[in-house]
């Protein structure tokens, strides 16, 4: 941990009411605040995001994302007072994609980490001493129970899910592609409050099931709710030209189902 001393957060001062106004619906501005220039493919995701309410589905190829989970996260802890953010992963069997639980959550909070370490050497450092990064849950100092961010992965049982009631309720599910019926149903019961705000985020795992209708029949597009977005690794920052050399040769070229699915993030229809 950090060898700071943990200070909550006074939301009645001057200083925490004006970031509020300032950031609480301006996720570009927090981040170039704390000196993090986002790719044109993640800002697409924080304007979705920002929005109250909003229902956010992002299909990506590999290695495009940066560090847009751990700002969106901090986030919505730091400017929505008594906030609860859920992040979720699905039992995957592949090890490939997720080795385990624990690697969940040991790459989430490198990149928390990593956030926190900007935002300490910005001017909203004050911030940063709010912050406690626990086990498996990331709190306000003097807030652990009521304004936090918890993660879970793999096997739900419906008691854990109690508590989830926030009026600031911001649901994240990683790995969406690998979510079942079932689960989706149950988390998006979670959604109760008109604020509570959902991404989903995944690599085009099969063209079945909750996460692949937030890009067809559930979309905006066709009506529904979702705002759907593609990031294609190809237009990435992240990814240099030799690494896409690399990819085409690992895939057997641009037009194989393993290349669209793991750069150009697009759904396999055959």
């Amino acid at each position: 941990g950090f060898s700071m001393t943990n200070k909550t957060l006074n939301i009645q001062s001057e200083r925490w009411q004006k970031a509020k106004t300032k950031y609480v619906t301006d996720l570009l501005s927090f981040s170039l605040d704390i000196g993090y220039n986002p790719s044109w493919q993640e800002l697409h995701i924080f304007n979705s995001i920002e929005q109250g309410g909003s229902r956010t589905s992002v299909v990506h190829g590999e290695k495009c994302l940066g560090l847009s989970r751990a700002i969106a996260v901090l986030w919505h802890l730091l400017f929505h007072e008594d906030s609860v953010t859920f992040l979720y992963a699905p039992e995957i069997d592949d090890v490939r994609i997720l080795p385990n639980k624990i690697q969940y959550w040991e790459d989430l909070r490198s990149e928390i980490y990593a956030c926190i370490t900007l935002i300490k050497n910005s001017r909203l450092a004050w911030l940063a001493q709010s912050v406690v990064i626990g086990k498996n849950k990331i709190y306000i100092e003097g807030h652990e129970k009521t304004w936090n961010v918890v993660v879970k992965a793999g096997q739900l049982n419906p008691c854990s899910l109690a508590g989830s009631f926030a009026d600031s309720f911001f649901l994240w599910i990683d790995y969406a592609g690998w979510l079942d019926d079932e689960y989706a149903e149950r988390l998006m019961a979670l959604m109760v409050s008109v604020k509570s705000r959902c991404c989903l985020i995944s690599l085009p795992n099969k063209n079945t099931g909750f996460f692949y209708h937030t890009h067809h029949q559930l979309s905006v597009n066709c009506g529904g709710k979702w705002n759907a977005i593609r990031i294609n690794a190809e237009e990435s920052p992240y990814l240099s030209q030799s690494e896409l050399k690399d990819s085409l040769l690992q895939y057997g070229g641009r037009h194989t189902a393993q290349y669209k699915k793991n750069i150009l993030g697009e759904f396999d229809h055959g």
